[in-house]
């Protein structure tokens, strides 16, 4: 009684620091006010330990807007205006908006980063966009595996077009000051202080080791219950 006794208070001390973290984070987790998602972390010796690598920055000239693509956002210029997955196929400037080529899809967005609309094969593009431009006529021009499609003027019906040796326009060099830019604003956006929240409280944080002592804190959280019990019912 008396050795069950002490572990069980020599165990409440030594877990204390982890059923604290256990704890702390379970709390912040469960409150959905603090918006978690929302917010990033940008300290180094986090970042450092996620190994996030490098950010390359994906350009393409839209008349006197670049249009970048890093990590997870969508840019105009040095603003991230979107969150995004998919790579860049090319970008042209409309007479109002932006239009953007993506591997599925042809992107509609105003010039300050509002989306207007998002085309696909089942909402009416003739295929799978492999560059973009913009003719003599004004009219938006798509280069699809099969073949090249000329758009009406609202975007909303396509003709198959003969036309040969057009010279579409690849992606840019990003100008460096730039690029630094978009890059510092995707690092510091990737990991959210929810998913870090949710990586300490787990132990992953850590790698293998934090895993398991997190799950020895749960074992003795277990313990501490049971002897808990069992010591005061022995009292009674």
């Amino acid at each position: 009684m008396s050795n069950l006794h002490k572990f069980h208070r020599y165990t409440g001390v030594g877990s204390a620091i982890l059923v604290l973290i256990l704890s702390i984070t379970g709390l912040l987790l469960n409150s959905t006010d603090l918006e978690l998602d929302q917010h990033f972390i940008s300290n180094s010796w986090l970042l450092k330990q996620y190994s996030l690598g490098e950010f390359p920055v994906q350009s393409y000239a839209a008349s006197d807007t670049i249009v970048s693509k890093s990590g997870r956002y969508l840019y105009l210029n040095n603003e991230a205006v979107s969150e995004m997955n998919e790579s860049l196929v090319g970008s042209i400037a409309l007479q109002q908006d932006i239009l953007i080529a993506l591997p599925n899809s042809l992107l509609l967005i105003s010039k300050e980063g509002e989306v207007i609309d998002q085309l696909f094969d089942y909402s009416g593009l003739p295929e799978r966009p492999q560059a973009l431009m913009v003719d003599t006529l004004g009219l938006v021009l798509l280069k699809g595996q099969n073949a090249v499609w000329q758009s009406d003027s609202n975007l909303s019906a396509w003709q198959q077009i003969s036309r040969k040796n057009i010279s579409w326009p690849d992606a840019i060099e990003t100008p460096s000051v730039l690029s630094k830019e978009i890059q510092r604003h995707a690092r510091t956006h990737e990991i959210s202080l929810e998913r870090m929240l949710l990586d300490l409280h787990s132990g992953r944080l850590f790698g293998k080791i934090g895993e398991t002592l997190m799950s020895l804190s749960a074992v003795a959280l277990i313990f501490l219950a049971l002897s808990g019990v069992y010591v005061w019912s022995r009292r009674q």
